[in-house]
């Protein structure tokens, strides 16, 4: 009885212990498991890792070839001081009274007015100009009178007055011009055919200068002064675009060596010179045989090209 309860509890014993061992096998392999659940998991998320790694590069080759890269960045700078331009004002040419040797006398009548705001300055792309409407008397022009010859300032126009004959009596105004044009209406109220009046052009001095005169029977000149020698460019009679009185719109425009000339809005004539390349611009009027010539001029209008 006693040997059968030792070996009954012998039995019990064996089987507790096996019992035990399956229990620690079990979870042996439960933790095995998971260990092996996780390290399957995290080889997949390396492995994700790596394939986006080289998805980004092979992104950043398509963006930027191979040889080519980024761009530099341009530098910032800043303006250490700020730089005011410097005006150089235009050289002013001063013109004396003199009396060439020649069958017409050329009387000089030069501004002695500073201008004042009467004078418009125009400026645009490419193109400069200046006008006077002649109605302030302190413009700019001049104003003498030299026996019987005058300048002046009269009803907002300007006047000139030229009692001697054969002489030439002209007044400019410091607007220095290389190549562009000049304009005015020019009035007069006496059919004086030997009279002539009109503009001038690059301007130097009373020995240098072109102009362009028309008369009351239709003729016109084209002339020049250089170094004091006196030359026609251009004459031409009977021209029907000039009236004998009244109002005469005279233009005259000086491109390098091109001069053309046009009254009425009616090109007159074309010459071509260059031996005078720019000067001031002016009015004159001119006699012959006989003098007391007068004539007005209105809305005096030069431009620079």
């Amino acid at each position: 009885m006693i040997q059968k309860s030792k070996q009954t509890s012998i039995r019990i014993t064996s089987l507790f212990s096996v019992l035990i061992s399956l229990m620690l096998l079990g979870s042996a392999c439960s933790f095995a498991s998971q260990s092996d659940l996780q390290g399957t998991q995290i080889a997949l998320d390396i492995q994700s890792t790596r394939q986006v790694l080289r998805q980004t590069e092979l992104a950043g080759e398509s963006s930027n070839p191979p040889g080519q890269q980024d761009p530099p960045q341009s530098p910032s700078i800043t303006p250490s001081e700020t730089i005011n331009p410097t005006i150089t004002p235009e050289t002013v040419i001063n013109i004396d009274t003199a009396t060439p040797t020649s069958t017409q006398t050329a009387v000089v009548q030069p501004p002695t007015i500073t201008p004042t705001s009467t004078m418009e300055n125009l400026a645009g792309p490419g193109f400069q100009a200046f006008g006077d409407d002649f109605s302030d008397p302190t413009s700019g022009w001049s104003i003498q009178e030299s026996g019987s010859n005058q300048t002046r300032y009269k009803n907002n126009q300007y006047h000139m007055i030229v009692g001697d004959p054969n002489t030439q009596w002209w007044t400019y105004y410091p607007y220095n011009i290389s190549n562009g044009s000049v304009q005015t209406t020019a009035i007069v109220n006496q059919d004086q055919p030997q009279a002539s009046y009109g503009v001038v052009f690059r301007a130097q001095d009373w020995e240098n200068y072109y102009y362009f005169e028309i008369a009351s029977n239709g003729s016109y000149q084209i002339g020049r002064w250089l170094n004091g020698v006196h030359s026609y460019l251009k004459q031409g009679t009977n021209n029907s675009a000039i009236k004998s009185t009244g109002e005469n719109f005279i233009f005259a425009s000086f491109v390098l060596d091109e001069l053309s000339v046009s009254v009425n809005s009616v090109l007159i004539d074309t010459v071509y010179d260059n031996n005078i390349s720019e000067g001031y611009v002016g009015l004159s009027a001119s006699t012959g045989e006989f003098g007391g010539f007068e004539v007005s001029f209105d809305q005096f209008l030069a431009g620079r090209d």
